[in-house]
């Protein structure tokens, strides 16, 4: 997982970590969404999101890639998040 905050790259369950925890958003907006398929099992997206909460904004760009283990049982395999200007 690629996040703008340091180290910027994190693995298993330092990626987990990373992203627990963080507050809930009172807006968030997505926009210019993209879906591909590349193979049987696997779901790539892309995206621009922007949140809000209070005072606090955030932009970014972001891509995911999505592996089925199971029947409607699906894992991140990848995400990526660049932060863009509020």
């Amino acid at each position: 997982m690629a996040l703008g905050h340091a180290p910027h790259l994190f693995v298993g369950k330092d990626a987990t970590e990373a992203v627990s925890g963080m507050s809930d958003w009172e807006d968030v907006t997505f926009s210019e969404k993209s879906v591909s398929r590349p193979e049987e099992g696997m779901i790539v997206v892309g995206y621009q999101v922007a949140a809000l909460k209070g005072e606090t904004r955030f932009a970014a760009v972001c891509t995911s890639v999505y592996r089925r283990k199971g029947h409607d049982d699906w894992s991140v395999v990848q995400h990526a998040q660049v932060a863009t200007a509020t």
